[in-house]
């Protein structure tokens, strides 16, 4: 597949969305815009897009191509782009990748397939794409740039006037302010751009709204890394602000003081660096995150991470974990299970022992679910594994 997308972004004009996260909705965002002026752009989307009839693809008749460029085995080496957006780079693939070093070299690597009038458009607060900048080919030497390729930054400062987007957390605000950017890149004023992000209701599980259950509102969510975990339980916290009187159901965000020897609880040694107990509930609403880990080895290497991940939630429930055939090493098998993460959260918020809970079965959860969820909570079903499965089974 990668291979032969690949030739494919020889032959076309090709704007290539990559990083860590939010690449299938900027790239989608990027489509929508391009589409309602008139580019008629082949699109290509790694989740399925409502306005083009719940499909990941749009079919174009011009030279315009826009994809999702997928770093998983660095399989974005394959393409060519005339134009690069990257949102994010940090630690995620572990499978595939030695460490964050190679991860960022191999960004750096792609960086320096675009053409001699290529365009990088990039989080100018991400510290790790500046580094991968710097093992490309935009630099002549170590301080020269190349001038005959174009950067253009985004950054959470920029203030974008009538920008008003349904989708919420600043995750989805940093993919917008990159759509808008590469938009400007190819001529197209930021008022289509406007125009087109207000009215955009998201894809396919991120952050997507599916129903009620019990009085209390569904959404399912891929989520499967602590940083994306976060950004969609911080984004979920602000509509269950919104419709709740008082939510003083937050975890405190300051750091228990770290031992100054660090172990990983994975491996039996919980020294992480991680957040201080709950504080106060509301009685009135809570957020709910239905988790399912994906990836024994992912679990394993970002164990301290995944702690502090659901911060945000009122009350957890970790499913066990899904496995990837072929992507699973023995040893992360015999060190991590969700049980051990369930422990790990549960010492880390030593007075809310219990608001982190494990249960084995989509069938138990759900029943679970049926017993303890009220009108007013909001609940996320989440994971990239088969997990969506209960939330249908609960919204039907």
């Amino acid at each position: 597949y990668a291979e032969a997308l690949g030739e494919l972004t020889k032959q076309m004009k090709t704007i290539a969305v990559s990083g860590m996260h939010g690449k299938s909705t900027t790239t989608a965002m990027i489509g929508l815009i391009m589409e309602k002026v008139g580019f008629d752009p082949t699109v290509i989307v790694g989740s399925k897009v409502r306005e083009w009839g719940e499909s990941n693809f749009r079919f174009g008749k011009s030279e315009w191509l826009v994809i999702e460029a997928d770093e998983y085995n660095a399989s974005f080496l394959n393409y060519r782009p005339q134009i690069i957006v990257l949102t994010n780079i940090e630690e995620e693939h572990l499978d595939t990748y030695k460490d964050l070093d190679d991860i960022i070299n191999t960004f750096g690597e792609y960086i320096s397939h675009l053409g001699e009038d290529g365009m990088l458009i990039y989080n100018g607060e991400d510290e790790n794409i500046d580094k991968a900048i710097s093992k490309s080919q935009f630099l002549i030497s170590k301080k020269i740039p190349n001038p005959k390729l174009q950067k253009i930054q985004f950054n959470s400062k920029i203030t974008i006037p009538n920008l008003n987007l349904k989708l919420l957390g600043k995750h989805n605000l940093m993919n917008a302010y990159a759509a808008i950017s590469a938009a400007r890149a190819i001529g197209i004023s930021d008022e289509i751009s406007i125009e087109t992000l207000n009215g955009f209701s998201g894809i396919w599980r991120r952050m997507e709204y599916r129903g009620q259950f019990n009085g209390a509102k569904i959404y399912d969510d891929y989520a499967h890394h602590p940083t994306e975990i976060k950004a969609t339980l911080e984004g979920l916290r602000e509509i269950l602000i919104s419709h709740c009187e008082e939510s003083k159901g937050r975890r405190s965000s300051l750091s228990l003081k770290a031992t100054e020897e660090q172990g990983n609880p994975a491996d039996g040694n919980n020294n992480s660096d991680s957040p201080r107990p709950l504080g106060a509930r509301d009685d009135k609403c809570h957020l709910w995150c239905v988790f399912q880990p994906h990836q024994y080895d992912r679990i394993r290497k970002l164990f301290d991470r995944f702690i502090s991940a659901f911060d945000a939630a009122d009350k957890t429930i970790i499913l066990p974990i899904y496995s990837v055939a072929g992507r699973e090493s023995e040893e992360a098998k015999q060190k991590v299970s969700s049980e051990k993460l369930v422990k790990a959260i549960n010492e880390a918020y030593k007075s809310a022992s219990g608001e982190t809970i494990y249960i084995d079965s989509f069938e138990k959860t759900a029943e679970y679910l049926k017993n303890n969820l009220k009108q007013g909570d909001i609940a996320v079903i989440m994971g990239a594994g088969d997990v969506y499965r209960m939330t249908n089974q609960l919204i039907s």
